[in-house]
């Protein structure tokens, strides 16, 4: 399942000549929780957008691709959310906006990041509630919560009776050279292996994971990816060496684990 959502509620649909609530539109709700975010953490930290629930599939990965957005306006490093349906199958993490702290945690972990999101838009039948959480990865500490009152106006129905006509695509990040291309950081270089670990080219996939490893050689999770990468081309004895390696610099890597017992 691509969708990072499950339904909660059906949509309320209130009649033309009802007043909207109060509280902000969509995009200001956005805008002001990933600011928010931003002004809590160091410029260049990377973060995870793990999951979002709405009323519709849809509609979720447009907040995310919305706040991905604002947060990279924000001066952070965002993982490349095209990586989640892989990072949740590697997980054994079932596809849903409903994901509590713990999971939220190891998405995180498992792609590299310091701080992760998780959020909802909650239909209360005259407007929706926005809520978006920030966790510490390391210390699974919740550092920051935004409630805001999103309005149920004109210009939301709009978006709504829109995305649900739609096939959404969420695009993978740039790793090009061009001026608009991210920092070629040890994170964009692990993003763009496991983009093409999930399609299957993991010669590719090894040759940016190594990058990974040479620009940070304390990142474990790299060597995960690096081994089961090797693990798919049914070379165990390089897969084992980096399981362990990928153990011995964090014995808390569960993934990692997972792999090294495969073998």
């Amino acid at each position: 399942m691509s969708v990072q959502a499950k339904a909660i509620a059906p949509v309320v649909s209130a009649e033309a000549d009802t007043p909207p609530a109060d509280g902000l539109s969509l995009e200001e709700a956005i805008e002001e929780s990933a600011a928010d975010i931003a002004s809590k953490l160091p410029e260049g930290t990377r973060v995870a957008i793990a999951a979002f629930e709405s009323p519709h599939g849809n509609l979720s990965g447009y907040i995310m691709d919305e706040l991905k957005g604002a947060l990279v306006d924000g001066s952070l490093e965002v993982a490349d959310r095209n990586n989640l349906e892989y990072v949740y199958r590697e997980l054994n993490f079932q596809m849903s906006g409903d994901v509590d702290d713990k999971s939220a945690q190891a998405i995180g972990r498992f792609q590299g990041a310091r701080y992760v999101i998780t959020g909802q838009l909650l239909n209360t039948g005259g407007g929706y509630r926005y809520r978006l959480n920030g966790i510490n990865v390391e210390t699974a500490i919740q550092e920051s919560s935004t409630r805001l009152n999103v309005r149920n106006d004109r210009a939301f129905k709009d978006l709504l009776a829109a995305l649900q006509t739609q096939v959404l695509v969420t695009r993978t990040a740039d790793y090009g050279t061009g001026e608009k291309a991210p920092p070629r950081t040890s994170r964009t270089f692990l993003d763009q292996g496991i983009t093409s670990a999930s399609r299957g080219d993991y010669d590719l996939a090894i040759a940016d994971y190594t990058r990974t490893i040479n620009l940070n050689p304390n990142d474990s999770y790299a060597y995960n990816y690096h081994g089961y990468a090797y693990l798919m081309k049914d070379d165990e004895s390089r897969a084992r060496a980096d399981f362990l390696k990928a153990l011995q610099i964090d014995p808390n890597n569960a993934a990692a684990r997972k792999n090294l017992n495969w073998l």
